[in-house]
């Protein structure tokens, strides 16, 4: 740049318009621009809206700047840029990066003295921009360190609301005398990165003008004078000559500025004259004007001109200002509106209100509260707003009565456009008015009463929405009652009570925690009092218009700590609590900030914790089972790793005790988030080693269990995670429980390297570490999905890849596959309380990564259906990032297929095409009640993030438990709950063969030895062949398959399932559940709680009962032993055997056949033909059955006079009374002679006939049949 310092004595004064554009041809050139340059002002200062009068660090050391040839101002680059417009310019604009862009003149002073500064800064921009850009300028004497401000050189804002480009500043600084006389001068005009979207500021028409040393000078200096209401005021100019040495004259003429002669004030012109030795200054008076009319400051000037006896003009021109006291007062709620942008914005307003908040955020922000303690008496208008005061504290306090005059602004933090924006107050003018008294009861204002938040059940409270965000605030809709975003927006800045307010999730490290008002009644509430993420309306495919809907729990809102009201550098008050934590009606005031409405409390929160026991899962280690964890681990490095990201012993040994306690040591463990053995050392290391073996020695130390470990080495730097940490997927496995490694079978499926085994003299024992191919995790070669780069071609990296691992049941001999993935996050997704709310799952930028994790699930569900025939347990595990009801678990499950993967990567935001599909794995979360399905904690969400998906066969007999132990706890080892799943293995699996076995304890015995105990809950299983199965006591789960096969239970209360075959189920003591399956099966009941289940078609079947026994369906023999006496059968055709006893054996529906043996039996047939054989003993036939003619009983042995048959009262109606039936209403033959016989008997046929109205004209009908000749008679038929 051209750094050559300009001597104002050889080479005159410097002016510089811009009008050659050919000075500046090349970006960052300024070569042939004489003695100015420019720089970018990287780093100058963090904050936004940073006052330039306090950035006065060099920044020479940036870089140079400036954007060359350019022809339109709508660009928005930052810095400092060259326009080629129809009146050339050069200008600055502040941005994230350029955070003070500024111009630097160099200047040569040796031997002048008065030097001027002059500039015009053009608001060059008529953008939609509106920033507030403020303008500084400093000088400082030689070529480095400090530079000092000028305050005359100062522009509270340089620009115009949008769409305007009109403002001309005009500024004139004269530098104070230590600038005189100086070799190496430096000049610097800047400006700041500005709230909001900032603005180019032309800084044209430079011009730098000084007098000679050692002459003699006059000057006049600016003035200012209020206005006034009437009247005339006096506007006094000093004029100031540098020496008494002479007498000479100078001439003084007004000229208007935005003043205008006449109206305003009143024009003057003279002389002023000094006589040698009378003194330095005389002064120049301007009579103004006094009005009531609400308008700005007005300027006019006075200049200097021929002044005599060879004196010099130092600054000849000076501004008089008249200082408007005419206020337009607006109100707050008019500069809020109803809706979410004001339509004031880029107005400048005088507003008034008290003061109710000191506001501090840790970037360095700072401003306050203020609002109108009347209000408008509308809902929908907010009664408050922030005034916006930069890096920097108001000279304000609490209760102060202010009245603020500033610029309304619509705020947006840079990068988060798709979140709403808060209206403020920036650029303000605060005039303190007077105070008022605090409330200690809320710590706000007298006068001040807060809206309360709760359920409607007072007068006046409002209602958060609970139903619906609301629509992007662009399509004009406003809908308090409805839309949440709305609801709070009606709020904002105001003072409110959370009523009854509930922590859905536990306190972060900034003291923030989320929740919702009268906790206690909210539907969507988790068992430890936090809400559900849940679906509502199934999402089936990406169809138009198809987009499901879901509940986000929109009635959410934080409470915050953004409160310095002692301006003492700290914040107020701070807390902690776990999630369900009650906190009673909680008071502060209402914002937004980066996606979230908050509530910063105005007094003290001491919440209570109804949440203090972390869970423990309810699974325990079985022999026939094998239990997978998953759990995230959250960066877990290395003791000598960085130090911010270190596993340090505490956290190991929080991990351990997680391990032992929580999860109860199982037999295989799928890690997530496991960093490289030097941790977040970014080294080009990628193996983890170092970080799985101080975690096996962790948990061998404090438990005696050693684990061997996999670890999957990725690529360096390409899947996510903090830069050199490379995160990774890990297992932990048990080897006397699994194998991963040891036959070639396995070693073919997993091809795994040992890189740890040898002895260590330091630790009794040899660990064993295997590494897994990189190249043979699932999905780096997915040709539809470019796991690195996107479609323009920029790096994305994030997606840990899939490692897949065939284990082997150590006792079993069992092969199962294991998938443990981390699939990319959703970090950077819009937030939900933003302008965006298309339905996340339709939309990329509401789900961030979605189409990674839906290609990624493609992937691992391709390789699951390729192994299902070879491996048919499969569970796949691991933080899928996803929800259980979105597209890309449905698309791992198989639910749904993609047709069409998203269009152009996360650019186009162009969802595939779905279509149902077929599933073949099973969401294990989902067999919890819905209120417990969650793994994980968002903004005070309780949703699942973490999967356990079961293949049909692992499915069979699973038990699950999201074991929550983190997410809802203020002290976690994880932001992640691990889940616990287990599935049946079983033992017997070593033994069984094709042929014909006997599995039982001495059977286990001579296979398993110590392992061989079977008083447990145990599972055993046939294979093919007669197979005679013993279990032990315990709950135990028997399966003969196919043959026909003898089960066996014992203590317990088991269950038996025979399969194939013609099988005996025994079910002994307990209550037993017993599943015969196809062919004849005969079941053993002995205890009241024992279940039958045959399945239709299921062959001939029987259950011998010693106790009574009603026949389950699809049953159809029935024999009763030892001390039973009653029996039931079913609706099919059955057969019921009593004993020697006095049974009872009741048909029921169906053609049934009913033998009484010894003993006096009661035989019900029921309706149906019924067949009953009575034995010896004094037995009763009943006949239930209706006189329809197809009803009809059959009794084989009938003994008159000692046995009777029973007809039903409630049936056979024609009958009088109960007991034996009336000697007139019997009769012999096949008709009745007379009306009162109703019970014939044909005794050569053996038939008994029922005849409703006697000799009437109906017919007699067949109601049953004894041996031919019985001896039938009245006294042998009963009424009952």
């Amino acid at each position: 740049m051209s750094n050559t310092y300009w001597s104002l004595r050889n080479q005159g004064s410097l002016t510089q318009n811009w009008a050659d554009t050919g000075l500046i041809a090349a970006d960052d050139n300024w070569a042939a621009v004489p003695s100015i340059g420019a720089y970018r002002g990287d780093e100058l200062t963090a904050a936004t809206g940073t006052d330039p009068r306090s950035v006065t660090a060099d920044g020479s050391t940036g870089p140079v700047d400036v954007i060359a040839n350019q022809t339109s101002t709508a660009i928005n680059n930052g810095g400092v840029a060259e326009f080629e417009i129809a009146d050339p310019t050069v200008a600055l604009q502040g941005s994230g990066t350029a955070d003070a862009p500024h111009l630097v003149i160099h200047l040569d002073t040796t031997g002048v003295q008065n030097i001027q500064l002059s500039f015009t800064a053009r608001d060059i921009d008529g953008t939609a921009d509106n920033a507030t850009q403020q303008v500084a300028v400093q000088y400082r004497l030689g070529a480095s360190g400090s530079w000092t401000d000028l305050p005359a050189g100062y522009i509270a804002d340089a620009t115009t609301g949008p769409g305007e480009a009109n403002l001309a500043t005009s500024i004139s600084v004269t530098l104070p005398p230590d600038a005189s006389n100086q070799p190496q001068l430096e000049l610097r005009i800047m400006t700041t990165n500005a709230v909001g979207n900032d603005e180019w500021v032309g800084i044209d028409d430079i011009a730098v003008t000084s007098t000679p040393l050692g002459a003699t000078t006059v000057s006049i200096s600016d003035a200012q004078v209020v206005e006034g209401n009437d009247g005339t005021q006096s506007l006094v100019f000093t004029v100031t000559r540098s020496d008494e040495d002479s007498a000479f004259t100078v001439d003084f003429a007004t000229a208007a500025g935005t003043a205008t002669e006449g109206a305003d004030f009143t024009g003057a012109a003279g002389t002023v004259s000094f006589g040698q030795g009378d003194g330095l200054t005389r002064t120049i008076t301007v009579q103004v004007s006094g009005d009531t009319v609400v308008e700005g400051d007005e300027t006019l000037s006075v200049l200097l001109s021929n002044a005599t006896g060879g004196i010099q003009i130092g600054d000849g021109t000076a501004t008089g200002t008249i200082a408007n006291d005419d206020v337009e007062i607006t109100r707050i709620f008019d500069i809020q509106g109803a809706g979410h942008v004001s339509e004031r914005v880029g107005e400048k307003v005088t507003t008034e209100g008290v003061v109710t908040g000191i506001y501090r955020k840790a970037n360095g922000e700072r401003g306050f509260f203020i609002q109108d303690p009347e209000g408008d008496g509308n809902d929908a208008t907010s009664d408050a707003i922030l005034v916006f005061t930069g890096g920097s504290y108001a000279d304000v306090a609490v209760g102060d009565l202010v009245r603020v005059s500033a610029t309304v602004t619509e705020f947006t933090r840079a990068g988060q456009a798709a979140n709403l924006s808060v209206t403020e107050l920036t650029g303000a003018t605060v005039t303190r008015t007077g105070s008022v008294a605090i409330d200690p009861a809320t710590g706000l204002p007298a006068g001040i009463t807060p809206v309360v938040i709760g359920d409607g059940s007072a007068p006046g409270e409002r209602v958060a929405p609970t139903g619906d965000f609301g629509d992007d605030p662009a399509a004009g809709s406003f809908d308090i009652a409805n839309h949440a975003i709305d609801f709070y927006e009606s709020l904002e800045g105001m003072a409110v009570t959370l009523e009854g307010f509930q922590a859905t999730a536990p306190s972060s490290s900034f003291t923030e925690s989320w929740g919702v008002t009268n906790g206690a009644a909210n539907p969507d509430q988790t068992p430890h009092g936090g809400v559900i993420a849940s679906e509502e309306t199934p999402f089936t495919s990406h169809a138009p218009g198809e987009t499901g809907s879901y509940d986000f729990n929109p009635e959410r809102v934080q409470l915050e700590n953004d409160l310095d009201n002692n301006k003492d550098g700290t914040l107020d008050f701070a807390w902690t609590n776990n999630a369900g934590a009650q906190f009673g009606d909680a008071t502060g005031i209402l914002h937004y900030d980066r996606g979230a409405f908050e509530v910063h409390v105005t007094e003290a929160q001491v919440p209570v914790n109804t949440l203090t026991q972390k869970e423990v899962t309810t699974i325990e280690a079985h022999a026939d089972r094998i239990r997978i964890a998953s759990f995230n681990v959250e960066n877990l490095a290395p003791s000598d790793g960085t130090p911010e990201l270190d596993a340090t012993p505490d956290k190991l040994d929080r991990l351990v005790t997680a391990i032992r306690d929580n999860l109860k040591l199982p037999e295989i463990i799928a890690l997530q988030e496991v960093q490289d053995s030097t941790g977040a050392s970014d080294n080009g290391v990628v193996d983890a080693t170092q970080t799985l073996r101080e975690l096996i020695q962790a948990i061998y130390n404090q438990t005696g269990k050693l684990y061997a470990a996999i670890d999957a080495p990725p690529e360096n730097n390409q899947d996510g995670g903090a830069p050199g940490g490379n995160i990774r997927v890990a297992y932990l496995f048990d080897p006397e429980a699994v194998r991963a490694a040891g036959t070639a079978e396995l070693d073919g499926f997993n091809n795994l390297t040992l890189v740890s085994g040898a002895d260590d003299a330091s630790t009794p024992y040899q660990e064993l570490i295997y590494s897994y191919p990189t190249e043979n995790r699932i999905g780096v070669d997915a040709p539809e999905f470019d796991p690195y780069v996107d479609a323009n071609g920029a790096n994305q990296g994030g997606t840990r890849k899939s490692v897949p691992v065939v284990f082997e049941s150590v006792l079993s001999g069992e092969n199962f596959l294991v998938v443990n993935n981390h699939f990319n996050s959703k970090g950077g997704s819009n937030a939900l309380f933003g302008t965006d709310q298309d339905t996340p799952v339709t939309n990329e930028d509401m789900n961030q990564s979605a189409y990674r994790r839906e290609a990624q699930a493609e992937a691992v569900r391709d390789y699951i259906e390729g192994m299902l025939g070879a491996v048919p347990k499969v569970i796949v595990t691991g933080d899928v990032n996803e929800y259980q009801f979105f597209p890309a678990t449905k698309i791992l499950t198989g639910e749904l297929e993609m047709t069409s993967t998203w269009q152009g990567g996360a650019a186009e935001n162009t969802p595939p095409t779905l279509i149902p599909g077929t599933q073949i794995l099973f969401p294990t979360i989902e067999s919890l009640p819905e209120n417990e399905r969650y793994t994980y904690v968002f903004e005070g969400n309780s949703q699942v993030l973490d999967q356990i998906l079961l293949s049909a066969a692992a499915n069979a007999g699973m038990q699950y438990d999201a074991v929550h132990m983190n997410a809802e706890f203020a002290d976690q080892i994880s932001d992640h709950d691990p889940s616990v799943v287990s599935f049946v293995l079983a033992r017997s699996a070593a033994l069984a063969t094709e042929g014909d076995d006997v599995i039982d304890g001495r059977a286990f015995g001579q296979r398993f030895g110590a392992a061989a105990n079977l008083a447990g809950d145990d599972i055993i299983q046939g294979l093919g062949g007669n197979d005679r199965i013993a279990a032990g006591t315990g709950n135990d789960w028997l399966e003969g398959n196919q043959g026909n096969d003898v089960l066996i239970a014992d203590a317990g209360d088991d269950t038996l399932l025979g399969g194939e075959g013609n099988d005996r189920l025994l079910g002994k003591a307990g209550n037993d559940t017993m599943i015969g399956g196809t062919g004849d099966d005969t079941y053993l009941v002995d205890d009241a709680g024992d279940l039958v289940i045959e399945l239709a078609g299921g062959g001939a079947d029987r259950v011998v009962a010693s106790i009574d026994h009603v026949l389950a369906a699809e049953v159809e023999r029935l024999q009763l032993s030892g001390n039973a006496v009653s029996g039931t059968g079913n609706a099919l055709d059955n057969a019921l055997h009593g004993t020697d006893l006095a049974n009872q054996l009741f048909g029921g529906a169906g053609n049934d056949k009913l033998y009484g043996h010894a003993g006096d039996d009661l035989l019900v047939g029921g309706p149906g033909r019924d067949l009953l054989t009575g034995g010896e003993g004094a037995d009763r036939f009943r006949i239930q059955g209706a006189p329809d003619g197809i009803n009809r009983t059959t009794i084989t042995d009938f003994a008159a006079g000692e046995d009777r048959i029973e007809l039903d009262s409630a049936i056979y109606t024609a009958l009088t009374g109960t007991g034996p039936i009336a000697a007139e209403e019997f009769g012999l033959g096949r008709g009745a002679s007379t009306a009162e016989q109703h019970i014939l008997y044909d005794a050569a046929s053996g038939k008994i006939f029922y005849d409703a109205d006697g000799a009437g004209g109906a017919a007699a009908v067949t109601i049953g049949l004894t041996q031919p000749n019985a001896g039938l008679t009245a006294a042998d038929i009963w009424v009952v």
